[in-house]
């Protein structure tokens, strides 16, 4: 699939380190892509650029032909507090009305539902909470036809029903557009993105598939419970010297970890090595194999 968007090269500096660097990021035309990274990373000075919020100082923003319309809602949505949720959400859409159309789109009240507000569609937003105002700001973006919808951290304030509503939201949404988002919840991340990006101080440093990603920044590693009265010390030097075994460490009271390259090596080969050391096995438990082992690994390594 051709990509919706690409950078190349994009930098802010706003001095003393704070910014963004040589950013190169690709966004396919459908799909989910989520940047990820510690605080002040940069991924919202990024998002600021990429809606003209902001100008770059260097490098460029190039999109598919009739693919820069953008929805964008920011990690702390404000509205005038007097307004009621459909009254902001009929506003929203008379703005977006004046571009010409060139994305999916929805109704205000269609929007205000897929964001659960409909029970509170009358009411002044002043008296939302945090997280109906987020929930808003959502809605807000999805009544502008585009191409690209733009969420920083669009969880952040709700709770966990309100989280898992707003996953599944996003899902569907990517289904026939490019969805960006930030988030600080690497488990909310690995729910809804195909690609990810990892950003710290301000650099790319990392851009894959999330699968891809995990695989490359990971050592897939067990952790190995063996039968009392094991020599852990022989037992771990003879795991070490078998086929595809990149390392093998005594870790606690008949305890071992056995590392291979890869995940599908460890997967085939994990119980015949174990069969062949001669290990008396209890229990083997895969280790660490998630987005936020992967991305500690890929920031350790970025030092």
């Amino acid at each position: 699939m051709a990509d919706l968007l690409r950078t190349a090269g994009l930098t802010r500096d706003f001095g003393g380190g704070a910014g963004v660097f040589e950013v190169s990021i690709a966004v396919p035309q459908r799909g989910c892509y989520a940047l990820i990274g510690p605080n002040g990373a940069g991924k919202t000075t990024l998002f600021t650029l990429l809606t003209g919020i902001d100008r770059p100082d260097a490098g460029s923003i190039s999109w598919a032909p009739d693919g820069d319309a953008i929805a964008y809602c920011p990690d702390t949505p404000a509205f005038e507090p007097w307004l009621t949720a459909a009254e902001v959400l009929a506003q929203s859409a008379t703005l977006a009305g004046r571009a010409r159309p060139r994305g999916p789109a929805h109704a205000p009240r269609e929007a205000l539902a897929r964001c659960g507000l409909t029970p509170v569609a009358d009411r002044r937003v002043g008296a939302f909470s945090r997280g109906m105002t987020q929930r808003l700001g959502i809605a807000a973006a999805l009544v502008v036809p585009a191409q690209l919808l733009i969420l920083d951290e669009p969880t952040s304030a709700l709770d966990p029903t309100g989280r898992h509503e707003i996953r599944a939201l996003i899902r569907t949404l990517a289904a026939d557009r490019a969805v960006l988002l930030s988030s600080h919840s690497l488990s909310e991340v690995e729910k809804v993105a195909e690609v990810v990006g990892v950003l710290r101080a301000g650099r790319l440093i990392a851009q894959a598939p999330l699968s891809e990603l995990i695989r490359a920044a990971l050592q897939p590693r067990w952790t190995l419970r063996t039968e009392p009265g094991v020599d852990l010390a022989v037992a771990s030097r003879t795991l070490a010297a078998q086929p595809g075994v990149t390392a093998a460490a005594a870790a606690g009271a008949a305890t071992l970890t056995v590392s291979f390259a890869d995940l599908a090596t460890g997967a085939r080969l994990l119980a015949p090595t174990l069969a062949t050391a001669g290990i008396p096995l209890v229990s083997a438990q895969p280790d660490g194999g998630d987005l936020d082992a992967a991305f500690a690994a890929i920031l350790e390594r970025a030092r």
